[in-house]
């Protein structure tokens, strides 16, 4: 019997596996209870720094908008040379802006320059006008105008009547004190607010040098909050659009605008050192009087950095007043935006309606 039932000492292959077959499930499952334990841990601190970054994310983003438009329209401040297409209507209430209805002043024009020379044309109508009166300026000082109603013309009353009014305009050959080519678009004694071909659309300044733009874009930058609304489709192009709103109170947004331009444009000096130097055109409120503030829109072209187009509002109190200078307090600009190598306007120019 001791032969055929050997002794389990002498036979470790009988060993029971079952005591050595516990130790490793169980170091297995502490293993496994201890990841999932690390995993719920990771889980969450992903998702606390995650939600704690939200906000952080977002000033980024805002952050980053703005250094991108403000580079755009600084480096359009200090280009040589620039063409703006421009829309302009004016009006008392908010709700007369919204509707478009009983503007105050209506002015279409296209005006460029460069460091030697000016060239423009316009249509406008003025408050309680019903017709429109033009100019073109080729070359500085080369004037044409409309002629008025001695000519025997019937006065357009469209932008569009006015724009076949300007393919026939008179040469001016006596020295009139009223036209604009000798000021860049300012019409003399009606001041800035009515320049009828205007180069600042209401925020950016023009023809600055590239060390004041600079200084410029730093300041004025800090007035807006920016928002990147992504790509949109203008003019068969794909353009990145920027809006932007006053970053606090707009009471004295337009005021600041215009005093930052003043400061870094260094227009004290230029007034000193050249006392018939033009300068008035290169930067222009879109309220009259630099009330209230500003806000709207710029679509940028993302492969020159350079604004193609934007929408400028002016923000401020309604004024309900029935008079001629209350439909003045609103302005709203639309324009378009080039940087030619040389000045593009001819004398049989069009108009460019921005309706």
């Amino acid at each position: 019997m001791d032969d055929q039932l050997p002794s389990m000492s002498n036979n470790p292959q009988q060993v029971p596996p079952v005591p050595a077959k516990k130790k490793p499930w169980l170091w297995i499952g502490i293993a496994v209870a201890i990841t999932i334990v690390v995993l719920a841990i990771g889980v969450g601190l992903m998702f606390l720094l995650g939600s704690m970054s939200k906000p952080a994310q977002k000033t980024t983003s805002t952050s980053a908008a703005t250094k991108t438009l403000f580079d755009a329209l600084g480096k359009a401040a200090s280009e040589p040379i620039i063409r703006v297409a421009m829309l302009r209507r004016t009006y008392a209430t908010k709700a007369d802006l919204a509707s478009n209805t009983n503007p105050g002043t209506i002015q279409s024009s296209v005006a460029e320059i460069s460091s030697q020379n000016f060239r423009a044309l316009y249509a406008q109508r003025l408050f309680t006008q019903d017709s429109f009166s033009m100019q073109r300026c080729q070359d500085n000082n080369t004037t044409y105008i409309d002629g008025g109603a001695g000519t025997g013309r019937v006065q357009p009353k469209t932008l569009a009547e006015a724009n076949e009014y300007l393919k026939q305009m008179y040469l001016v050959t006596q020295p009139l004190q009223f036209i604009i080519c000798p000021h860049a678009g300012v019409m003399p004694g009606g001041g800035p607010d009515l320049a009828p071909a205007r180069l600042s659309d209401g925020v950016m300044p023009v023809t600055l040098s590239k060390s004041q733009a600079d200084q410029w874009k730093a300041r004025a930058a800090e007035l807006f909050e920016v928002t990147d609304q992504g790509m949109v489709a203008h003019g068969g192009k794909q353009l990145h659009k920027y809006s932007f709103a006053p970053r606090g109170e707009a009471a004295d947004m337009n005021e600041r605008l215009y005093d930052i331009f003043y400061e870094t444009a260094e227009i004290d000096n230029i007034k000193r050192d050249h006392p018939k130097a033009e300068w008035v055109y290169e930067y222009i409120n879109v309220n009259g009087g630099r009330r209230g503030g500003v806000q709207g829109f710029y679509l940028i072209d993302d492969t020159t950095g350079l604004p193609a187009y934007s929408e400028v509002q002016g923000i401020d109190k309604d004024d309900t007043r029935d008079t001629p200078v209350a439909r003045a307090t609103l302005g709203f600009n639309k324009q378009t935006y080039a940087f030619p190598t040389a000045l593009t306007i001819e004398l049989t120019s069009p108009l460019e309606i921005l309706e």
